[in-house]
Formats: structure tokens, C-alpha cells, sequence
């Protein structure tokens, strides 16, 4: 098999038409982190986050595992309630400067 074969191979495996967005609960599962699903969010520590503060955590969304395995620690040691985007798709739509509004408010 050459070059071209291969990577013409390769490109129809990997794409099925659709993008494909990362979901963050196996990081938590593997925090060993019990969180409640909704549609946006996964919240941890309580059925909703409580009024109050907001820490609101800014990385790009390659970023977002890795910000999140130095982080999830810290909040697991807190035992506060907080809320995270489920996947790359809803992080992206609260990063972004017109729908942000809509979602922070969630």
C-alpha cells in the first residue's frame, strides 16, 4: 500500500459527516467525580449551581481536558457545586460573544 492509498483510507475512516465534539464526562468519571447530565451542563455537588459566586475558567477548547485535570482536584477538595459545559460543542457556544449571554445565564 502506498502513501496515497493509505491516507486516502485514512481520510474516509475518520470522517463520517458529522463533526465530532469531545464530551467531558469521562474526565470526570475518571476524577472519580459523580455529576448530574443536563442539557448543557454537568453539575457536580448538587442538582444546581447555588447563587453566589462564579468562577468562570477561560481556555481554548483544545485546552479544555488539561485545564480540567489540573482543576478538578481543586474543586473536588472544595466540595462546592459547580457546572460544566458537557462537550466541545456547548464550551464553544458559551465562548462565543453572541450566544454567550443566552448560556452563562443558564
Amino acid at each position: 500500500m502506498n502513501a496515497e492509498t493509505l491516507n486516502r483510507t485514512t481520510q474516509r475512516a475518520a470522517y463520517s459527516g458529522k463533526p465530532v465534539f469531545k464530551d467531558f464526562q469521562p474526565i470526570l468519571d475518571a476524577h472519580g467525580i459523580n455529576y448530574h447530565e443536563g442539557d448543557v451542563w454537568l453539575t457536580v455537588g448538587g442538582d444546581a449551581a447555588p447563587d453566589g459566586y462564579l468562577f468562570f475558567l477561560s481556555v481554548s477548547l483544545l485546552d479544555i481536558p488539561k485545564a480540567l485535570d489540573a482543576v478538578l482536584p481543586i474543586l473536588r477538595s472544595a466540595d462546592i457545586v459547580y457546572r460544566i459545559a458537557r462537550n466541545e460543542l456547548e464550551a464553544s457556544k458559551i465562548g462565543n460573544a453572541t450566544t454567550a449571554t443566552t448560556w452563562m445565564a443558564r
